[in-house]
């Protein structure tokens, strides 16, 4: 049997994929209107009672601007104008590796400075959804 999510191999009573955590049959699906959780068979959410036509459609994700650790977009890059040659902006959405960088080379040059500029300018240009994502559990380097 193989994982949906990333293709890779995995036996047969496995409840998660070893490569990438993921359910190896697929996703639970959630009713658009409630957030409940229903299986595919299900016409209808038992809970609040709206109809599927016989599909579940996966739960809506929050339309704002912050990441599940209440991380702001327009903070980080109001950091990165701002301070963005101390490499605020990274420490404070937890990329501490760029941070680190960032101060080394506005030390060394005016590195930090220009680093400073381009993030605020791609945290402004990134989405919302793209933002939360990216940075909900960042590693040290994650640009």
């Amino acid at each position: 049997m193989f994982c949906t999510n990333c293709g890779k191999e995995v036996a047969e009573n496995a409840i998660a994929c070893l490569s990438c955590g993921a359910r190896p049959q697929g996703h639970k699906k959630f009713c658009g209107n409630c957030g409940s959780p229903v299986t595919l068979e299900q016409v209808i959410c038992t809970k609040c009672g709206v109809g599927f036509g016989g599909l579940a459609i996966p739960k809506p994700q929050p339309k704002n601007s912050q990441n599940s650790d209440g991380k702001s977009r327009n903070t980080a890059a109001i950091l990165a104008f701002l301070l963005g040659g101390l490499g605020v902006q990274r420490f404070y959405i937890g990329t501490w590796g760029w941070g680190i960088i960032s101060i080394v080379s506005s030390f060394v040059c005016l590195g930090g400075v220009f680093i400073g500029i381009i993030d605020g300018i791609r945290f402004l240009q990134m989405s919302d959804e793209t933002f939360a994502t990216r940075y909900e559990n960042p590693s040290p380097f994650t640009w």
